[in-house]
């Protein structure tokens, strides 16, 4: 390797990782603002749960619904069939607080699909109780008792016609795969905070039921996999505006291993490559320390120990910007447990050095994969588009 291309080389990794230093402590000072001030929401407000079995965190998520501080809101609980096993504690929890919610039971129509479906299914169950708003979130979020009324100041107050939080991968068993996952998931929170570039999460999210039939909901959702990616794109095209809340920051569990973790990061990776394809080539720019690494050892062998240093040392502003993105995140979420300063300095380093190879293995088993397996369901991926198998088979994600 020539002086030059390794000088060259150097430069290059000095701006990326300068670059992503900008950006993560632009996303760290977004998190750490302080919301507005809850206004006055008129109307009824409807609280989608799409339901499918019983998420560990179901009943403190639960509790979590039954104390919200915004008047006049209604739960709707969706489950596609009337023997879901979540539909026994829906029951006591709605006979233990009358008049707050109720079970709709919606079969998925031929168009739409495991959450979706069931998204719908409240949608259309709102819309006849003639909702002013539409809040959506996931069973295995933990709502605070504000977290109504944040999420959907953006909207009262006519600066946004999606609102949206976000969320923070809590490892439940605190392995190391575990770890890597979370640490990942917040490196996407750049795109979180700033939705309008990136996206929606579906895990929370909320619009005016007017916006629902101004942009066709049900027809942006037909066939479609993720709800958030393609909500996202068609308020884009109706020229509205999405807007991150932070303190709707929310924390999700994780559980499992290593393939549980690689199985997540591709199933992420496939959304982007199938629905939002932009975001899908932004993220191979994000594999761009194994390539460092490759470098670094290429100047070593041909003897340029001063550039493989400086090669090597354009890695130190990523670092710091992961660390200033979980200070920020742990903060704002109150995950202490999250904070990747708590453990040992090998772990630390564990985590740092497995993330970019999980990613890259992730963006490329993105292309290979063409079955996978989610939620008990079966999915294959045909013509460009996500399709639900009747029968099982072999498992690829």
């Amino acid at each position: 390797m020539s002086t030059g291309i390794a000088t060259l080389l150097a430069v290059v990794f000095w701006a990326l990782g300068l670059g992503v230093l900008v950006l993560a402590r632009r996303t760290a000072r977004h998190l750490q603002r302080d919301d507005a001030l809850p206004i006055h929401l008129a109307g009824k407000i409807a609280v989608i749960v799409p339901c499918r079995g019983v998420d560990p965190e179901f009943s403190t998520l639960l509790a979590g619904l039954a104390a919200q501080d915004t008047p006049d809101y209604r739960l709707y609980f969706v489950v596609a069939t009337a023997d879901d096993g979540a539909v026994p504690l829906i029951r006591s929890f709605l006979a233990g607080h009358p008049g707050l919610g109720e079970l709709v039971v919606f079969p998925p129509p031929l168009s739409f699909d495991a959450k979706i479906a069931n998204m719908v299914g409240g949608v259309r169950a709102a819309l006849a109780d003639q909702a002013i708003y539409l809040a959506f979130l996931d069973s295995d979020t933990v709502p605070g008792s504000g977290f109504l009324s944040h999420l959907l100041e953006p909207l009262a107050s006519g600066q946004a016609m999606l609102s949206t939080g976000g969320r923070v991968l809590a490892p439940s068993q605190r392995n190391l795969p575990q770890w890597a996952t979370s640490l990942w998931m917040q490196c996407s929170l750049p795109g979180v905070a700033a939705p309008q570039w990136g996206g929606a999460w579906g895990g929370a999210m909320a619009l005016a039921a007017a916006d629902v039939e101004r942009f066709h909901l049900e027809t942006v959702w037909a066939n479609a996999f993720s709800d958030d990616a393609t909500l996202s794109i068609a308020v884009r095209k109706a020229g509205g505006r999405i807007v991150f809340v932070p303190s709707c920051l929310v924390p999700n569990p994780i559980h499992g291993g290593w393939r549980e973790a690689l199985n997540f990061m591709t199933r992420q990776a496939l959304i982007l490559r199938i629905h939002d394809r932009r975001l899908w080539y932004a993220a191979w720019v994000m594999a761009y320390p194994l390539l460092l690494a490759l470098v670094t050892g290429a100047n070593l062998v041909w003897g340029h120990g001063l550039w493989a240093l400086a090669t090597a040392a354009a890695l130190l502003p990523t670092v710091l910007g992961l660390y200033l993105l979980n200070e920020a995140a742990c903060c704002r979420a109150a995950l202490p447990n999250v904070r990747l300063l708590s453990l040992p300095l090998l772990q630390q380093v564990g985590v740092i050095a497995a993330l970019p190879v999980m990613h890259l293995l992730a963006l490329v088993r993105s292309i290979a994969v063409r079955r996978f397996l989610w939620r008990g369901q079966m999915y294959e991926i045909v013509g460009g588009r996500f399709r639900r198998l009747e029968s099982g088979g072999p498992t690829e994600a």
